[in-house]
């Protein structure tokens, strides 16, 4: 019996098969089952958000987070 993720993945898949499909959706669906297959759909990061620090709940989760002020 496949899981639920394979069920999903052979979806996927079989939809990206159809001659009609706009390219840019394509490489979408591609793109879905890549992320699915190496498990990384609930991974992410925060690198690229730009906080205001001067906001005060923000600066003191980073002085937690830095163990300043503690």
């Amino acid at each position: 019996m496949a899981s639920s993720v394979e069920k999903v993945i052979d979806f996927l898949e079989r939809f990206a098969e159809n001659e009609n499909l706009q390219k840019t959706l394509k490489e979408d669906i591609e793109w879905a089952v890549e992320i699915i297959s190496a498990n990384k759909l609930y991974t992410g990061t925060m690198n690229n958000i730009n906080f205001n620090t001067e906001r005060p709940e923000i600066r003191a989760w980073l002085d937690i987070i830095h163990l300043r002020n503690v």
